[in-house]
């Protein structure tokens, strides 16, 4: 029955053919599919049966059979990351069947890359099929590729960031369009207490290196400065980029906090690429259109 159902979904693309079974079976909360599988039914009610028995006085019924181990997901992971936000799109329902099928897929890395026909088929060239520097992997492709860097990359990126300011319209009483994907951020806009600058580049006493960040929040009744920049990289590169964002905007910072006046933060937005809420819908939507188009390049087998 499972082996069925599972062969209906591959059918209608909802499950890609190399894609983790295991994962397939997981709570949806846990990074999953929150499908259930009859077998493992019935394999918990032996189990609940076999520790009900256990607990009989005669001393042949108290074997209690373990339960089968818990499920992983074979993913590359940040210690510092919180996975059960980063595990929250599943959870949502809000990508269509194909897309979710395929983003799960790509977290297997079970989609077919060069690097993995060159393991299961032998194929002598497992360069990627733009840049021909580097391994064609899922990773490569959706955060390493140095001919995707100022296109896909940069588009994902972007409407992360677009995302965030049309957030912060609303949140600030500015007037904006009813849909984020339609909002067209101005460099400056403001109000009587708030001015949002987006890709603006600021012009301080002496030479700064970084002074661009994606948008700047002034509220100009709290007497504070916001810097904001996006990153969306892969999983295991989340807090290093983090500390890169903080690093590169610290002297823009102090320099603002002193000619301003005004308490100035850092906030790096970073999110992975194939993991975190609407703006992981973003990048994950983002991601998914980047690998689809890159992997029907001739050369795809």
């Amino acid at each position: 029955m499972d082996r069925k159902t599972r062969k209906l979904l591959t059918i209608n693309r909802g499950l890609h053919p190399k894609s983790d079974v295991d994962r397939l079976y997981l709570p949806r909360k846990k990074g999953g599919r929150g499908l259930k599988s009859v077998e493992d039914v019935v394999r918990e009610e032996k189990c609940s049966l076999f520790h009900y028995l256990a607990k009989s006085k005669e001393s042949l019924l108290k074997v209690v059979h373990d339960s089968e181990a818990s499920r992983g997901v074979n993913r590359s992971r940040d210690e510092n990351v919180d996975e059960l936000a980063s595990s929250y799109w599943p959870t949502k329902g809000d990508l269509t069947f194909e897309s979710e099928g395929f983003l799960i897929a790509a977290q297997d890395q079970a989609l077919n890359t060069r690097a993995v026909r060159q393991v299961y088929s032998g194929s002598a060239n497992a360069q990627c099929r733009l840049c021909n520097t580097q391994a064609e992997t899922v990773e490569h492709l959706i955060s390493g590729c140095s001919q995707l860097d100022g296109t896909k990359y940069k588009l994902r990126h972007d409407n992360v960031a677009r995302y965030i300011h049309w957030c912060l319209c609303g949140k600030h009483s500015f007037e904006r369009v009813s849909n984020w994907w339609k909002h067209c951020p101005d460099s400056v806009i403001e109000n009587d207490s708030v001015e949002i600058l987006w890709d603006f580049n600021i012009f301080v006493d002496h030479f700064i290196s970084a002074r661009k960040p994606d948008i700047v929040v002034i509220n100009n009744e709290a007497a504070t400065i916001s810097l904001i920049d996006v990153a969306v990289p892969a999983d295991k590169h989340i807090s290093a980029k983090e500390e890169e964002k903080l690093m590169k905007y610290q002297d823009l910072r102090i320099e603002l906090e002193r000619l301003w006046k005004k308490k100035t933060t850092m906030i790096p937005i970073v999110i992975s690429s194939l993991n975190v809420y609407l703006l992981q819908k973003t990048a994950l939507l983002g991601t998914a259109t980047t690998l689809w188009k890159v992997l029907q390049l001739s050369g795809c087998g």
